[in-house]
């Protein structure tokens, strides 16, 4: 990790973790192979060739997750936030789900589609440790108690999520106190104003692509011909995604005009490079990493721009294909993009610096993209921790104030204007999730629990006979799961049991099938 405050060209680049998280980490190198496939090289055949040997790789990296995933395999953040909520959705966190997830997103990522992967790897967090919590509950431990399950998950939850960028807390804290905050700021005070100006837009941008996003789900779930559509051919609206992407994405063609030629890394590192894109000598180094954002017809700005509204277009129509993936990377990338058009703007603006304190202060377009992409990640996912994330992922506390400040502002305008992408997502799905009470209005807290509350609730204790519970079960056929208490005395509710459970028990203990093992028992002892 380069020291705090270093100026190198590379001093913004994300640095590497210094552990490594088991599945994580092979998921990632799993990942890294799959997507060699997709990586442009100079073949010795036509364009047209070439074009064509690129799109099997995505078709069929892509087919697997298509063919074996059901929805409960797509599933990721919204879901989770439900069951932290108390909902209990069923097949979510089982095990043939964790192998079709990692599966899949390896998958995913590898086919080079705009899609992200936080979202999977928190999905398969709470699965390892579902799995994990019932392989001992056999000792007695905390897991016998349902209560406890959303601690479990909740921790789970953030677990993937420090998988998923590589950033535990810890590494940002320790460099924190190591250099007792003492740094050097690399930008003037006079920015801050260019900065807070970033947090706007991003705010608005990111407002809007939840709106989109919604927009476009939306259209795809309630037209009647596109629905019908999807359900007689599952197959042939991803195999036309994936080939207009491809088509769109080959460097030889449009995609020379989006930095589609680098894979997902390379381009956040070079967004946050600090090389100063628009400057008229370069290192070669430097000339290497600008090349990758200009053509002999377009500049770096057009470029940047196109490249926004390609992961933009892209990462909305890809997250509706039946595929595991996150939406928290390309907007991560589209914010980074945001913040280097107006970094380099400044630089043009601002050749020498902005004077301050009797000093020019040169500025640093690496800085922009930093606070553009916390910015605009914050925005739609209506989180304060973006901040956090991006001084892990770069090594640098350097610009934590802009950050924030854009951030805040980021956030404050996005949650006026649209719920979060995971919000959003979930009201989609019309999942049974409990919202938030707003704190702007006092008409629900006017409202109590008596008000509509079911008073008669049939339960199951730990001394309920066979009969008591096929009774109850014959007379409420509809109700799915039975609370468990203590006794009906203490009215201690120790968790819940699904009706289908209930009744495979009784019919263990008083089915046919055993009755006839009794009635044999006692004719081999009358014998």
């Amino acid at each position: 990790m380069l020291a705090l405050g270093h100026t190198d060209s590379t001093a913004l680049a994300p640095v590497q973790p210094r552990g490594h998280w088991g599945g994580a980490y092979l998921l990632s190198y799993a990942y890294t192979h799959a997507l060699g496939c997709t990586v442009w090289h100079s073949l010795p055949s036509p364009p047209p060739l070439s074009t064509t040997t690129t799109l099997p790789y995505l078709l069929s990296l892509t087919l697997f997750p298509i063919l074996s995933l059901s929805a409960k395999s797509r599933s990721g953040i919204p879901e989770m936030k439900t069951i932290l909520r108390g909902v209990v959705l069923k097949e979510y966190l089982t095990f043939k789900t964790l192998i079709a997830k990692v599966i899949g997103l390896t998958a995913t990522l590898g086919s080079g589609l705009p899609l992200g992967k936080e979202g999977p790897f928190v999905h398969i967090a709470s699965i390892v440790a579902t799995l994990l919590s019932k392989a001992v509950t056999s000792f007695k431990g905390i897991y016998e108690n349902e209560s406890r399950n959303s601690e479990m998950l909740a921790a789970a939850c953030a677990v993937g999520v420090a998988c998923s960028f590589a950033a535990p807390i810890g590494e940002t804290l320790t460099a924190l106190f190591k250099t007792n905050f003492k740094v050097g700021y690399p930008f003037d005070p006079q920015e801050l104003f260019v900065f807070a100006l970033i947090g706007v837009m991003c705010g608005f941008l990111g407002a809007f692509f939840v709106w989109v996003h919604r927009q476009y789900v939306t259209f795809m779930r309630r037209n009647k011909k596109m629905k019908m559509f999807l359900q007689k051919s599952r197959l042939l609206y991803p195999l036309f995604v994936i080939i207009i992407y491809g088509s769109f994405s080959f460097p030889l063609g449009l995609g020379q005009f989006a930095g589609t030629e680098l894979n997902t890394h390379q381009q956040v590192v070079e967004l946050f490079s600090n090389v100063t894109w628009t400057k008229a000598d370069h290192t070669v180094h430097e000339f290497e990493i600008v090349e990758n954002w200009r053509t002999p017809w377009t500049g770096i700005f057009i470029n940047l721009l196109i490249y926004m509204v390609f992961t933009f277009c892209g990462s909305v129509v890809a997250s509706t294909l039946p595929v595991p993936s996150g939406i928290f990377i390309p907007v991560f990338k589209i914010g980074a993009a945001l913040g280097r058009i107006v970094g380099e703007a400044m630089a043009v603006s601002f050749p020498n610096g902005l004077r301050y304190g009797g000093h020019n202060h040169i500025i640093i377009p690496g800085g922009y993209s930093i606070v553009g992409a916390a910015a605009l990640a914050g925005a739609v996912t209506h989180t304060i921790s973006t901040s956090v994330i991006v001084f892990e992922l770069t090594g640098q506390i350097t610009h934590i104030l802009p950050v924030m400040i854009a951030v805040l502002i980021a956030n404050g305008i996005a949650q006026l204007l649209q719920p979060s992408v995971y919000d959003s997502i979930i009201q989609i799905k019309k999942l049974p999730y409990l919202p938030d009470i707003l704190t702007a209005t006092s008409g629900a807290y006017n409202i109590y629990v008596e008000d509509f509350m079911v008073r008669d609730v049939k339960y199951i204790w730990y001394g309920i006979t066979y009969k008591q519970l096929k009774n109850t079960l014959k007379e409420h056929k509809k109700i799915r799961s039975l609370p468990l208490v203590d006794s009906p005395d203490s009215m201690i509710l120790l968790g819940s049991i699904q009706r289908s459970e209930l009744i495979s028990l009784l019919e263990e203990h008083l089915g046919k099938d055993r009755r006839l093992r009794v009635i044999n028992k006692w004719k081999f002892a009358a014998q």
